[in-house]
């Protein structure tokens, strides 16, 4: 019923692969119903030999050998897997899978499937693309990749090209296998199963995978209208397994049940049909298609039935040669066209409308024997160069060539030139255009744009590494190797067939047979191990060899071959970094190890017995100390286990053991810390004589006492010994709580009967007019009383009735000028307000009032103010401070603002100090000769004086505040190298006016310096610009607590450092040049020897200062350290006023303010006014310093102080913070104290306990300071000299004199 006979004559019938089958044979037309069962059961026996071939084929991947590197993908549940796909189909009874068996077989073998993209093994659980064509599945990925990639290079391709097209060209990606051709809409996006119905179908253990699980439902091929009844399954669909009833080709039998796949069938009789004649029947059998045409022949007439002939019968209609002839219409003309059918000559072509041979002009001809004439115009005919027309009249005849000569362009359009128009112009020019294949050039002459295809071949290496393409050359990647490898395991047991260069990707297949490699070691055989890829594994069988000196057995793993890397030519020296020692890995036989069975050995000093290893079995010492009793009779031998000589017995120490030369060890007595400096001893130790520094009860004096006598009245029950010992002898320096001093003698305790004061008490009365004497007892017991008189009174009445008109009066004065001040800014408001002002001020008093609101520290809201954080180190502490390097050590930079916010003033004296050293320097450089080596002599003296301060322990006794720039592990602030110009270049040009002689100029110097140095002293420790030493005993005597020590020190040095500079150079030349050239400088290598030498020797001069006065009397005869200094300042000022009585020859100068002191002048009143108005306007108290400081640690760990004449003194190792005597600081402003052994942290400052005490200190010294420089400006004498001449005035001294 589906046979239709328009589908004859086609020629045959085509199976599901789309081959071309053959018609049926003659002999199978008369086929028996006996002879169809035979086939029926043949099929069937081709059905179960194919079931059971696949479920071998997957029995053997899955339970045998697995030939697949993929080992992490889960076993599929192949038991019911295959039944269940075939389940629907085989119920319907097909049989005939065709190629649907390859591709399960595939499916079911991990790694079995190849992407020929990635030539990687498709997993089951990867998303796949699978082609419509040759279904051959691809990664995902790497289809989407190919597709973009083959879209892309024709893209390029086609907009590389200049020529024009007519319509753009189409673009396709080819699958990789079947070369079938897809727009780039089909590129794949989504991962679907094999049959399309589900996207992203899970992988299952029970399910094929890449499978949906769900009948396959795809039209079945040949189209029939049944689909595919499979579980949804890789590869083709089968043939339709349906049965139909259908008729044979003729459908002159009955319908019979056939398959739809196979249903068109033959009767065998004859077909009958009536052919296109009309005249015959077929005679062929029962056929598909259309019926052939009539094979026999019969005599047919022409067209126009002049001639007959014979024609085959299928064809019956001929023309003959003849011409028509007949008469037309107009009976002027007759037919000119070939044999045709009768009637259908036309009508005259010459009758009708005409036009002239131009086409221009058309009239009705009448007569068709009369011609068209020609119109006279131009012919205007396009010429056959297509680009100019004919100019000629109006012609009959042809028009001919093109005779315009024309500016041409070539096909390439590269050049041009005048030709005949009809003459093609081509240029030389090769194409340098790349072709289709994007690799290879045109070369192709005067080529228009439209360059050919490449026909190379393309030569490329494929992706398997080993073969190349031989494809034509094209663009884009390579289709993939067609080739396959076999891939064997080592013995060749086990196979597996690959896709060519998926080989190195896999591991070889594995076997389970053993593996027959002989051994290369001296063991017979190897450990039986199976079959595997490249070298047997190292042999880890017992070597079991003998030892050739113990005989013992080797019990480690075999080594008789191992591999080795040895280093070729190791001590060849190597040409640079590119060059590299050669290694050379090969097999060796290595020696036995060391024997290792337990031998008993005995040590040499018979300490032990102890089992080693049998390589080490000789006698040697067991490590031990020797530990027999030495001489001394405390200590035993200290060598290790030894052969002892001589020995009296096994205890006593032989002729060789060690001496005992250790210091006495015995323990001291408690509380003496000091060690017995006999050798090792017998006990007792004999009484300690060290001397100890104490401090007398009143803490006013330092006494030495004997240890022993010390640590005796400590522990005796009587305590009246130890108030004795720590007695000075001095008037107690405490006072009653009436105020008067104690007139006891130093004690311990509270002072003794302070009712037995009998110091004299001034009374007054309440208005202070009266006063009388009285006894310190009566005042305390409240009897002495003294009342105001009626004239006292009257004095209080009088004073009150004018302080209250008084302040009446300052009242309405105030108001006055309130509202006066008023008035004018109202006035300058109104005049000077601008738009936006008041939004502005309402604005400005809003965010104030809510700062105001806001409770904050003051530190952090001035901080806030002016838009900073505070600094960072604040309240942190540490034991051991670290650098980032040596460059953050030499150096270190911080922002000055927060510097500003917790210690103003120490900026305002670096500040001070940085323009002192300025000033000094362009005075320097002003004045010439000397001045600029005096400068640069006292820059490098300050320099050695603080290093050596820094690292030596015994004058390491004073830490600077952190500053904006820091030096020398922050020790050494950048101000205090210009602080030593300040002072000392200050004092040598005061000094330098007037005229001294050279053994009295050093000592007018270093009092000049102690002025100029005092009110920085005083005013900067009290605001914390740096911190002394607690118990240094050569600073723990204290003025404002500035050490008497510093004005000796600036006093000594200076003086030092002005001797050398002035005197090495005198003695260096041999000659005096006297007052006026002293200051006139030689050759530079000759001044910048002398002041380098000055320098250097400053300190040590300084030092020796120190010996004569400070050291004897300080350290010997306890004499305070005030004493010390007012000695030196009168010997100083002695020897400066002596020196000062000799007149000289300027001792009247001119004064002219722009000279070269004024900006000397600038800084001293400058330095001067900074530090009096510290103490007038700022707080100590709000300052904040964090930094290096004395360390924090245990009270009671000292550590010694050498001075110059031997005796050794204590000082405290680390800060107490139990009984620190520094007044100057505290921690009131962080949260806790510092730690133990932290040498960075932060201290606080302290309020002043009596202000105008500092202010009138500060504000005398500033006065003295003031009249002092003035004088020696300005009333001493003139400038020195530093030019090469001398002045007209010494001239004609010197004359005089002589």
């Amino acid at each position: 019923m589906e046979n239709q006979r328009g589908k004859r004559g086609k020629g045959g019938q085509k199976n599901v692969w789309g081959a071309q089958k053959p018609l049926p044979r003659q002999d199978n037309i008369a086929k028996t119903v006996k002879d169809k069962e035979k086939d029926r059961a043949e099929a069937e026996k081709r059905f179960l030999a194919a079931k059971a071939k696949l479920e071998s084929s997957i029995q053997k991947h899955l339970e045998v050998e697995t030939p697949s590197s993929d080992e992490e993908d889960e076993e599929l549940l192949t038991d019911n897997i295959l039944e269940n796909v075939l389940q629907s189909y085989s119920s319907t009874g097909g049989r005939d899978l065709g190629r649907t068996t390859h591709f399960l077989e595939q499916v079911f073998q991990s790694g079995a499937a190849t992407c020929l993209i990635c030539i990687g093994n498709v997993k089951h659980a990867d998303a796949i693309w699978s082609c419509e064509s040759c279904f051959c599945y691809f990664h995902l990925p790497c289809i989407q990749r190919w597709a973009s990639d083959s879209v892309a290079q024709q893209k390029r391709a086609a907009e590389e090209l200049t020529a024009p097209y007519e319509q753009p060209p189409v673009i396709y990606w080819g699958c990789p296998k079947c070369r079938s051709e897809h727009l780039p809409s089909d590129t794949p996006q989504k991962y679907t199963c094999f049959c399309g119905q589900r996207q992203d179908p899970p992988f299952k253990q029970w399910l094929i995978p890449h499978s949906c699980g769900e009948t396959c439902q795809k039209p079945l091929q040949p189209a029939c209208g049944h689909k595919c009844l499979l579980l949804c399954h890789p590869g083709p669909c089968p043939s339709c397994p349906q049965v139909v009833l259908t008729t044979c080709y003729c459908e002159k039998s009955k319908p019979q049940a056939k398959r739809c796949s196979n249903k068109l069938w033959t009767c065998g009789s004859v077909c009958g049909a009536t052919l296109s004649c009309g005249k015959h029947t077929c005679d062929a059998l029962c056929h598909p298609g259309e019926c052939k045409p009539c094979p026999r022949t019969s005599k047919q007439t022409c067209m126009c039935r002049s001639s007959s002939r014979e024609q085959p019968c299928a064809n019956p209609a001929w023309q003959c040669d003849k011409i028509c002839g007949k008469t037309l219409s107009c009976e002027s003309h007759s037919c000119n066209i070939v044999c045709h059918r009768p009637g259908q000559c036309g009508p005259c072509p010459r009758s009708g409308v005409q036009t002239c041979p131009c086409g221009k002009s058309q009239q009705l001809n009448t007569s068709c024997t009369v011609e068209i004439p020609t119109c006279g115009d131009t012919c205007g005919k396009m010429l056959s160069c297509k680009n100019h027309q004919c100019l000629e009249r109006c012609h009959k005849e042809s028009c001919g060539n093109c005779l315009q000569v024309s500016l041409k362009s070539c096909r390439c359009g590269l050049h041009k030139k005048e030709l005949p128009c009809q003459r093609e112009f081509t240029c030389e020019a090769k194409c340098k255009r790349i072709k289709n294949c994007m690799r290879h050039p045109c070369n192709r002459k005067c080529c228009d744009g439209q360059c050919t295809p490449c026909e190379k071949v393309c030569g490329r290496q494929l992706t398997c590494g080993k073969h190349k393409c031989m494809a034509v050359c094209h663009s884009g990647p390579c289709y993939p190797c067609p080739l396959f490898d076999t891939y064997t395991c080592a013995c060749g047991t086990a196979k597996m067939t690959l896709p060519c260069g998926r080989k190195k990707l896999l591991k070889p297949p594995k076997c389970n047979l053993k593996c027959e490699i002989a051994s290369d070691c001296h063991h017979p055989s190897r450990v039986p191990h199976k079959c595997h890829p490249a070298e047997c594994p190292p042999c880890k069988q017992i070597c079991n060899l003998a030892h050739e000196r113990c005989k013992h057995r080797c019990p480690a793993p075999c080594h008789s071959s191992v591999w080795v890397t040895t280093v070729v030519d190791p001590d060849r020296p190597l040409e640079g970094p590119w060059d590299r020692r050669q290694v050379v890995k090969e097999k060796k036989a290595l020696p036995c190890p060391d024997c290792l069975v337990p031998m008993p050995v005995i040590c040499l000093g018979g300490h032990e017995k102890a089992d080693w290893p049998c390589f080490k079995a000789i006698p040697s010492s067991c490590g031990r100390q020797c530990g027999r009793a030495l001489q001394c009779g405390n200590h035993q031998c200290s060598q290790l286990c030894h052969i002892v000589k001589d020995a009296p017995d096994a205890l006593k120490a032989g002729k060789n053991c060690s001496e005992c030369e250790l210091p006495c060890q015995l323990s001291r007595p408690e509380g003496c810390s000091h060690p017995c400096l006999l050798p090792c001893h017998p006990a007792p130790c004999k009484p300690c004589t060290k001397s100890l520094k104490l401090k007398c009860h009143c803490g006013l004096n330092q006494l030495l006492r004997p240890c022993h006598q010390w640590i005796a009245a400590n522990s005796s029950e009587d305590k009246g010994e130890l108030e004795k010992l720590l007695s000075c002898g001095n008037q107690c320096p405490k006072d009653f709580e009436c105020g008067h001093r104690c007139q006891t003698d130093c004690h311990s305790g509270n002072c003794p009967n302070p009712e037995s004061c009998k110091k004299r008490v001034k009374v007054f009365c309440p208005c202070k007019r009266l006063k009388k004497d009285y006894q310190c007892s009566a005042v305390r017991q409240g009897t002495a009383v003294l009342e105001c008189d009626e004239v006292c009174k009257e004095k209080i009445a009088k004073e009150k009735e004018e302080r209250e008109k008084e302040k009446e009066k300052l009242r309405l004065e105030k108001e006055r000028k309130d509202k006066e001040e008023l008035e004018k800014f109202e006035k300058w408001q109104q005049g000077k307000k601008k738009p936006g002002r008041d939004r502005r001020q309402k604005e400005s008093e809003e965010a104030d009032e809510l700062k105001s609101e806001t409770p904050v520290s003051p530190k952090i809201a001035a901080a806030d103010t002016m838009g900073r954080p505070a600094i960072s180190l604040i309240g942190e502490e540490f034991t051991e401070f670290t650098f980032d390097g040596f460059l953050d050590w030499f150096i270190h930079v911080e922002d000055p603002r927060p510097h500003w916010d917790i210690q103003p003033t120490y900026l305002i004296s670096q500040v001070s100090f940085l323009l002192g050293g300025i000033c000094t320097f362009i005075h320097a450089i002003r004045s010439g000769g000397r001045m600029p080596y005096l400068w640069l002599g006292i820059m490098l003296h300050g320099l050695v004086v603080e290093m050596a301060a820094y690292w030596m322990p015994d004058i390491d006794n004073f830490w600077h505040s952190q500053t904006p720039v820091m030096l020398l592990g922050r020790r050494l602030p950048l101000h205090i190298s210009c602080l030593y110009p300040s002072f000392l270049y200050q004092a040598s040009v005061a000094v330098s006016k007037l005229r001294l002689p050279k053994w009295a100029e050093p000592f007018a110097v270093g009092l000049t310096v102690v002025l100029i140095d005092i009110p920085y002293d005083i005013v900067s420790v009290k605001f914390i610009h740096w911190t002394w030493h607690d118990t240094d005993p050569n600073i723990y005597d204290r003025h404002y607590w500035v050490p008497w020590n510093s004005y000796y020190f600036h006093s000594c040095f200076a003086a030092s450092f002005t001797f050398w500079f002035h005197g090495f150079r005198r003695w260096i030349k041999g000659c005096n040049d006297g007052i006026e050239n002293k200051w006139k400088s030689k050759s530079f290598f000759y001044e910048l020897g002398t002041t380098v030498i000055a320098s250097l020797l400053g300190m040590p001069g300084g030092v020796l200062l120190f010996l004569p006065l400070y050291h004897p009397l300080h350290d010997i005869y306890r004499i305070h350290s005030e004493v010390t200094y007012f000695i030196l300042f009168s010997i100083f000022l002695a020897f400066a006023w002596s020196g000062d009585r000799k007149a000289t020859p300027d001792s009247k100068p001119k004064v002219h303010f722009l000279g070269k002191s004024w900006i000397l002048l600038i800084h001293l009143i400058f330095h001067y006014a900074s530090f009096l108005a510290m103490t007038i306007f700022f707080n100590p108290e709000d300052e904040i310093a964090s930094g290096l400081h004395e360390p924090v640690g245990p009270c009671k760990e000292t550590m010694p102080v050498n001075t110059a004449f031997g005796i050794v003194l204590q000082k405290r190792k680390y800060l107490c913070l139990e009984d620190y005597d520094e007044d100057y600081f505290d921690f009131h402003c962080i949260n806790k104290k510092p730690s133990n052994f932290a040498s960075w942290y932060t201290i606080c400052g302290t309020p002043f306990k009596n202000r105008a005490e500092y202010i009138a200190v500060i504000a005398s010294l500033t006065f003295l300071a003031f009249n002092v420089l003035r004088n020696m400006h300005f009333h001493a004498g003139n400038e020195v000299d530093t030019s090469k001449r001398i002045s007209p005035s010494i001239a004609t001294h010197r004359k005089k004199n002589k």
